[in-house]
């Protein structure tokens, strides 16, 4: 039970690093110019961060029990096998914010969201638990791997609420999904964990549809933003 609040603890500070990151570099260059805010855009993306929390909670809540119960392993391996969801998913934040400057942020959104419709069905309905362990770390990285490119779109959509867009990034995303896991609970205990589980499978296939509507972020590079804060700091 230690290992869930210590899991959400290091994905919100990460997330929180890079929201205040971006927070200062927009503080430090100070555009003049009042950009309009986009707030069907923001919508749009508010939507696929709710079908990933939903999913990130089922799965970090009955990892163990899935475990036990469908593929026949014993609670260590439950255990073990939340840790490792939780790693991937860490290692898909940094690299989906890594890939994010290069390829751009929407790409990495839709790359995200695509993943996840193989993915999870896969992982739900194979029953060997050498594959399950493969799919298990797949969809941890795949669902952390847009959390970065999110919170500097949702900055993007709505630059004049940037308080609120960061807000609404970690906050959505951490309290939806664990709001709507009671009731995932209470249908794994009525028809088991598997059948729970199998209910979320057609969210990566909305939240797909969703994230290929969304608008494209421009990618500034490197070179140009540095130059932009020595130029503003001097």
């Amino acid at each position: 039970m230690i290992i869930l609040p210590v899991v959400v603890a290091l994905i919100s500070f990460t997330q929180l690093r890079q929201s205040t990151n971006c927070g200062k570099s927009l503080k430090a260059v100070q555009i003049p110019v009042k950009t309009k805010d986009d707030w069907s855009a923001f919508a749009r993306l508010i939507i696929t961060i709710v079908g990933k929390s939903i999913i990130f909670y089922a799965l970090l809540t009955f990892i163990p029990l899935y475990w036990i119960t469908e593929l026949q392993q014993t609670e260590f391996a439950g255990s073990l096998a939340l840790s490792l969801f939780s790693m991937a998913g860490i290692f898909g934040n940094l690299l989906g914010g890594r890939l994010a400057d290069r390829f751009g942020y929407k790409t990495i959104v839709v790359v995200g969201c695509m993943l996840l419709v193989p993915i999870i069905p896969a992982f739900i309905l194979i029953k060997n638990v050498y594959i399950a362990t493969i799919l298990l770390l797949l969809a941890g990285a795949s669902l952390l791997f847009t959390y970065g490119p999110t919170v500097v779109m949702e900055q993007k959509y709505i630059p004049n609420y940037v308080g609120l867009s960061s807000g609404m990034t970690l906050g959505v995303a951490f309290s939806v999904g664990g709001c709507l896991t009671p009731l995932l609970g209470s249908l794994a205990d009525a028809l088991g964990v598997g059948i729970a589980l199998s209910v979320i499978t057609i969210i990566p296939i909305l939240i797909m549809i969703v994230s290929f509507t969304l608008k494209p972020i421009e990618v500034e590079p490197t070179e140009k933003r540095e130059s932009k804060l020595e130029t503003t700091e001097a």
